[in-house]
């Protein structure tokens, strides 16, 4: 009779670890208390190039001495260094009366370990995937109908050769061809890690309920 695989100490202690680790680096999406600096703008096509001005975005929230957002030529961008991982700097549009389902267009490049995410309304819409970007990337999100503020987090500015970079922001009425309105391009990395997370689990409870 096969005597069953019982995890040594060593094992359980990477599972420890790494389920720690993914739990405290799973996405923060409340959104920024700051509040817009403009009145409500009514919904409709609404671009912004970041060519040769923040158009109507403004600085956001800062965290762990992560650096502002400054003007690059041809895009914004956010660089380190911040303190840790945790530091991200924010990007904030004013509050926009949405009338009906419009996607939300961008294009962004990251080095990691930095990554570009959204938020709407305390919600994710769109986060990056774990890999290199130096080339200008296309990103997509679906916003639903109302009063809606976008916030574009660039996260873990504690290395100083890392940085994101945003381009060509646009609020364009009809949902996305292709991302997924929760998710975005980046959800099934996210369900993928939680899957991984809940075997880790439950190898654990197997371990221990063989002491």
């Amino acid at each position: 009779m096969a005597v069953p695989w019982v995890p040594d100490g060593a094992v359980v202690s990477v599972l420890l670890i790494f389920v720690a680790s993914t739990g405290a680096q799973s996405q923060n999406c409340e959104s920024c208390p700051v509040s817009p600096n403009q009145a409500t703008m009514e919904g409709g096509n609404i671009t912004c190039t970041f060519a040769s001005s923040l158009c109507f975005y403004q600085q956001g929230c800062v965290s762990a001495g992560a650096p502002e957002w400054i003007q690059q030529a041809g895009w914004l961008e956010a660089s380190g260094t911040g303190d840790d991982y945790t530091s991200y700097s924010t990007l904030l549009s004013p509050r926009i009366h949405v009338q009906r389902a419009s996607c939300l267009r961008f294009y962004y490049a990251q080095t990691l370990p930095s990554k570009l995410s959204a938020i709407s309304n305390g919600s994710c819409i769109f986060n990056a995937r774990d890999a290199q970007q130096q080339e200008m990337a296309l990103g997509e999100a679906d916003i639903i109908p109302g009063n809606v503020t976008i916030e574009f987090r660039a996260q873990n500015l504690a290395k100083g050769e890392t940085w994101v970079r945003l381009k060509n922001v646009s609020l364009q009425m009809g949902t996305c061809a292709k991302t997924d309105p929760v998710m975005g391009p980046g959800g099934s990395q996210r369900e993928e890690q939680q899957l991984i997370r809940v075997v880790c689990l439950v190898v654990l409870a197997m371990w221990l309920s063989l002491m």
